[in-house]
């Protein structure tokens, strides 16, 4: 999905209130830096970004993160399904 989950993809899904991930993918850390910087300037809701912890340049692409001041944490795809299940259940008790 790298090629279709930029930066646009993330702003358009942020505007919706949803999930927002750029797909870091096979991309070089200079166009992730990119990708962050056009999202940043586009929205003012928060996003993420997926990053392959198997890449060999993974230190790279986190640092790029790090450094928009975007990477906060690292989590494992379960973690963050976990987090996003248990937002979905508080928000679905708070319903009428």
């Amino acid at each position: 999905m790298v090629w279709t989950a930029g930066s646009k993809l993330a702003v358009a899904v942020s505007e919706a209130g949803g999930l927002r991930l750029i797909g870091a993918g096979s991309m070089p850390a200079e166009l992730l830096r990119e990708h962050i910087r056009k999202a940043r300037g586009k929205t003012k809701h928060p996003f993420g970004v997926n990053i392959p912890l198997a890449r060999e340049d993974v230190a790279n692409l986190v640092g790029a993160g790090q450094r928009s001041g975007l990477v906060r944490e690292i989590l494992p795809a379960a973690e963050i399904v976990r987090r996003l299940m248990e937002q979905y259940h508080d928000a679905k008790r708070s319903m009428p």
